[in-house]
């Protein structure tokens, strides 16, 4: 890639890390509290130098309009989940079993939580948001009635595809003898 084209941020790259340092300071900030600060340094030199490549540096080839947050917060619960699980058995190897019967039920309550954000606000971050369609709507203009089902698709979706195979360069008459393809031995040879 060139020097002055902008480029755009990879996510399946990018959000892994991020996920990963969530989940060990949530999981090791209270067997070992010192975790914590290497884990806020991170995340605050990652909050600097990640506004500067989105604002400065990459290109949103898309707008998501918030699909992503589904994903994200899915993590981030299912590390506080993993966080749980971790300190019930911290406690039991410690032999904590007061404390061990006070965080049974937070696992459950958590999914309840989560299951209960889901309901309300994963229908908005799944569809495409109102405005945005009204915005659609003025730029595409009149849309006959046959033509609405392709009208909010992608363009990847909606292109056809060529799936013969391009075998103009081969001669089909010419027999080889090389033993390549064929019942009983016999190829084709590609023209050179």
């Amino acid at each position: 890639r060139k020097v002055d084209e902008p480029d755009s941020v990879d996510y399946g790259a990018e959000f892994p890390p991020q996920v990963l340092v969530l989940m060990i300071a949530l999981c090791y900030s209270l067997i070992s509290p010192i975790i914590l600060l290497p884990c806020a340094m991170y995340f605050a030199i990652a909050h600097i130098v990640y506004k500067h490549q989105f604002l400065y540096v990459y290109v949103q080839p898309f707008e998501s309009n918030g699909s992503f947050w589904r994903l994200v917060y899915r993590r981030a619960v299912w590390s506080i989940i993993v966080l749980h699980i971790t300190l019930l058995g911290f406690f039991s190897l410690k032999s904590g079993y007061y404390q061990l019967l006070a965080l049974l039920p937070l696992p459950i309550l958590t999914l309840m939580y989560c299951n209960s954000v889901d309901k309300a606000l994963g229908d908005s971050s799944a569809h495409l948001p109102y405005d945005v369609a009204i915005q659609m709507d003025s730029t595409l203009g009149d849309v006959q009635a046959e033509n609405l089902q392709s009208v909010y698709l992608q363009p990847a979706l909606t292109e056809p595809v060529d799936l013969e195979p391009d075998v103009g360069n081969i001669d089909m008459s010419s027999k080889a003898g090389t033993g390549q393809g064929g019942r009983d031995g016999e190829g084709y040879q590609a023209m050179p």
